[in-house]
């Protein structure tokens, strides 16, 4: 257990440090960026894939009345998959965000 715990913080460490701009087209800026890596993280670990879960591309997919939605494609070992990130104004300020799993994440086993 204290191994994964390392390996975990080790991983967000990296992305803290490196950054995550992603290659091309976002409405989130640097800061933004790193929020949603560091939520496709854990997943990407879970799915076995713990150092290959960076953005490599993204696309807008809407914009509508101030909500964007965009794909966020990430390389997962030989293959990429998508996730989807929907970005709100907040009535508090800032920008509140939810990331959908890629479909293939999504499915249960039956």
């Amino acid at each position: 257990m204290k191994c994964c715990i390392r390996l975990l913080t080790f991983v967000f460490l990296i992305v803290a440090i490196t950054g995550c701009v992603t290659p091309s087209e976002t409405h989130a800026d640097y800061i933004l960026q790193g929020s949603v890596q560091n939520m496709i993280n854990p997943n990407e670990i879970a799915q076995g894939h713990p150092f290959s879960g960076r953005a490599v591309d993204t696309k807008v997919l809407s914009e509508d009345a101030g909500i964007i939605t965009e794909a966020w494609h990430v390389k997962r070992g030989a293959r990429t998959v998508t996730y989807t990130v929907k970005f709100t104004p907040s009535p508090k300020g800032g920008t509140d965000f939810i990331v959908t799993l890629p479909e293939e994440d999504r499915k249960r086993p039956q």
